[in-house]
């Protein structure tokens, strides 16, 4: 019987996820990582930051360790929120980080930030008209010219790597049932004059999913390896830290909005 995707529903996955420690986020520790370097590369040093969608807090926490900079985390699951103070009370230093209990899109006044940024958190949303008003909420959280670093699973090009997959007999890759899969074409109409793309959308990880989830899968399939018996730590999987990001593959995308007068 197929879930209720509702906001209960989806927040008790979370809630769940918590108990998971260090991989609450996600199982994908490869693609965490690569997902990281892009969001840090676009942060500037000694800004203040907003997370929404913040989970267990280590984007946030590694973030201010390594770029001197402030912050607030929201997230919905209590227990995530939970884990993320737990996690930041296991540092060292003092880094100016706040977690909260916050619900996209109705995250709240929080007075305006540098950077803001969502990793796979809109997706959680039930609507695209929630999806909408979460981008123009944090974007208002923003000083003008803030910017919004925005790192979400995108259908287009998850379809893409699903035709690869279909056309090498392997299995087409669902969202998870509690995922909405952000629409690019409708995502670039949410636009005006004070929210404004000024990259993307770009695959983030599409030299790792060709590696892990066509050719590792390929080749695994091929030897009679079960699905559930593949490893995200293969030797293939790992070449990906060390190959440049190439193509248009994979869910997870980047998109920089900037705050316009």
């Amino acid at each position: 019987m197929n879930t209720e995707r509702t906001t209960e529903n989806i927040k008790n996955v979370w809630d769940s996820r918590a108990s998971l420690g260090d991989k609450s986020g996600s199982d994908d520790f490869i693609l965490k990582d690569i997902e990281k370097r892009i969001i840090f590369d676009e942060i500037d040093n000694n800004s203040t930051i907003l997370e929404v969608g913040c989970g267990d807090g280590s984007t946030l926490i590694e973030i201010c360790n390594k770029k001197r900079c402030t912050g607030i985390g929201l997230d919905f699951s209590t227990k995530m929120i939970d884990l993320a103070k737990e996690n930041l009370n296991n540092e060292s230093d003092n880094l100016g980080i706040e977690f909260y209990v916050r619900a996209a899109p109705e995250i709240g006044e929080h007075g305006l930030f540098d950077f803001a940024l969502s990793q796979r958190c809109l997706g959680n949303l039930t609507s695209r008209e929630d999806q909408k008003k979460a981008v123009e909420n944090i974007i208002s959280n923003l000083k003008v010219g803030g910017k919004y670093v925005m790192v979400e699973d995108c259908e287009q090009s998850h379809n893409r790597l699903n035709g690869i997959r279909k056309s090498l007999g392997l299995y087409e890759i669902d969202q998870p049932w509690f995922n909405c899969f952000l629409d690019s074409d409708e995502v670039s109409t949410w636009q005006s004059r004070k929210n404004i793309i000024i990259k993307g959308p770009m695959p983030v990880a599409s030299t790792y999913y060709l590696l892990s989830r066509v050719i590792y899968a390929k080749i695994e399939q091929d030897k009679g390896t079960k699905p559930e018996n593949l490893k995200y730590d293969s030797d293939l999987n790992m070449l990906a830290y060390d190959i440049p990001n190439m193509g248009e593959l994979g869910a997870p995308s980047l998109w920089v909005w900037e705050r316009g007068e």
